[in-house]
């Protein structure tokens, strides 16, 4: 059956479990975690008998002596060949599933087996075709989903989830308009079944993926639409902890989740107790100075842990969990006011944010001399980049969010190419393009008029215009000039009065991080 290509929305719903169902759902997820690394193994043996195949090698040899080198339409016929040989499709995988699948019948049913091969094949496509390194192995704790292909395995029928013999009922509030109108409205196209670290157990949800688009929400008390979408087109600038965007209709500049910081505290708290009670449990395993030792050919390392260190893992688990729900909530919340409040079509820059997180390759040489190095060796020497600003803040999610949100409103979240617009580089002013260092959040316009950078940025992503770029053949996006001097004005008095208030806002004891430059 082919991939339904009607839109779909998700309604979760909590499961009503007693303590013998949780047990058998874990279980099942024991079960079904065994099946996915029974398909690892199998994948992994697949991989690595074709990249020992000669034709293959010859091919790839290629390909690592020059990197810029593009496979002919042989050579690809060659290696699909190759891998159709050995098994390497999704189809070879889904057969070679079901035969492990025989004495699990009882309790998995074929189109959740079959999900799970799928998930270890794209996994296998992405060492295939594209950077991945190899397939890994799946610890239990981290299998926190299985679903099925249709409303049949895992199904949801008249309240309540049914799979395989269990029937669990599910939660749905007599004051929940919304998930009512959902379940009335939409026809529902699979199940999936979720886990959630909740304290000291797993707490089990229902995922219903629903076919059209989800009910507009109203207020109960007035009986309005919640939600407004403004029609105008407004720019936003993205970085790894904060957003900025603008447009005639208003403007915003703020931290991603700003309101976590406790959560981040707690848990940086709990880390530090959690390795002081590993290292307690485990002196053999390190040496005097503190660190991990070395293991000789044919030595095992084992690992010691006490109760303690359970219920503080424990701890930090539940924290976790918070605090991506607590991000979660405020991304939504943060989309919703900028398509209410300041646009439905957006612009934004297409970043590449696993490149943004990774260290520099190339470790600093230091040489042995006494003179200080200048800042220009520093500045090329310095490895530090978003790592963990990024995992704080998550602006990939916040950009999905967005987009999804800005389709159900009839708008578009249009991603650009950073070369093509420049707008972190433009000056409409002097109509020029300068570079600035990232330690500079203010833009000098001219000399008696300075801006934030990001706030500006934003400003000219709000103002672009279609331009066909011969070279490469195609229509690029870059600032209209015409557009920024046109409303430069009203940006003038919505960025004073935006920086006005935040400074008041950090006089009153409110933090900003440095990158805002408030």
């Amino acid at each position: 059956m082919g991939r339904s290509k009607t839109p779909s929305y998700i309604l979760e719903v909590k499961l009503n479990a007693t303590v013998p169902q949780e047990q058998e759902l874990g279980h099942r997820f024991f079960l079904c975690n065994k099946v996915y690394n029974v398909m690892v193994k199998e994948a992994r043996r697949r991989l690595g008998r074709y990249y020992m195949n000669p034709e293959v090698k010859a091919i790839l040899k290629k390909r690592k002596e020059n990197k810029n080198y593009e496979f002919t339409q042989e050579e690809k016929d060659t290696m699909n060949k190759i891998q159709a040989e050995l098994g390497l499709t999704e189809f070879d995988f889904h057969t070679y599933i079901k035969k492990q699948n025989a004495p699990l019948k009882k309790m998995i049913d074929a189109n959740t087996i079959q999900k799970l091969a799928s998930r270890c094949w794209q996994a296998t496509k992405s060492v295939l075709f594209s950077n991945g390194e190899t397939v890994h192995f799946r610890k239990l704790e981290e299998l926190t989903s299985v679903e099925g292909k249709d409303n049949t395995g895992i199904r949801y029928r008249d309240g309540y989830m049914k799979w395989k013999g269990l029937e669990i009922p599910v939660e749905i509030r007599q004051n929940d308009i919304y998930a009512q109108m959902a379940l009335a409205d939409s026809r529902v196209k699979y199940c999936r079944i979720m886990r959630r670290w909740h304290k000291n157990h797993w707490q089990y949800y229902l995922q219903l993926v629903l076919e059209g688009l989800p009910p507009a929400k109203v207020n109960r008390k007035t009986g309005e639409l919640k939600h407004h979408a403004k029609e105008a087109v407004a720019g936003l600038d993205i970085g790894p902890s904060t957003v900025a965007v603008w447009s005639p209709e208003g403007i915003l500049f703020q931290e991603f989740a700003d309101d976590v910081d406790k959560i981040d505290h707690e848990i940086a708290r709990l880390r530090r107790k959690l390795d002081r009670q590993r290292r307690a449990n485990n002196l053999q395993n390190y040496t005097e100075d503190g660190q991990i030792k070395r293991l000789k050919k044919g030595e095992k390392r084992v690992w010691n842990y006490s109760k303690g260190y359970f219920e503080t893992r424990n701890k930090l688990r539940e924290l976790q969990r918070k605090r991506k729900a607590k991000v979660k909530l405020s991304h939504q919340i943060l989309a919703n006011k900028i398509i209410d409040t300041i646009g439905k079509t957006i612009y934004i820059e297409k970043m590449n944010w696993e490149s943004l997180q990774k260290k520099a390759k190339k470790k600093p040489v230091q040489k042995k001399t006494d003179k200080p190095k200048t800042e220009e060796k520093k500045k090329k020497t310095k490895r530090k980049r978003f790592g963990k600003s990024i995992l704080c803040h998550a602006p990939a999610e916040f950009t999905s969010i967005l987009t999804q949100k800005a389709k159900y409103y009839g708008g578009e979240v249009i991603e650009i190419t950073p070369s093509d617009a420049k707008a972190s580089q433009y000056n409409h002013i002097r109509n020029t393009y300068q570079e600035a260092t990232l330690n500079e959040r203010w833009k000098q316009l001219t000399k008696r008029s300075a801006v934030q950078r990001d706030l500006y940025s934003a400003f000219c992503l709000g103002n672009l215009k279609t331009e066909f770029d011969k070279e490469k053949d195609r229509d690029k996006y870059i600032v209209s000039r015409e557009k920024c001097v046109q409303n430069f004005k009203t940006f003038r008095i919505q960025h004073d009065k935006l920086i006005q208030t935040l400074r008041k806002e950090k006089q009153m004891g409110k933090c900003f991080p440095s990158c805002m430059g408030i």
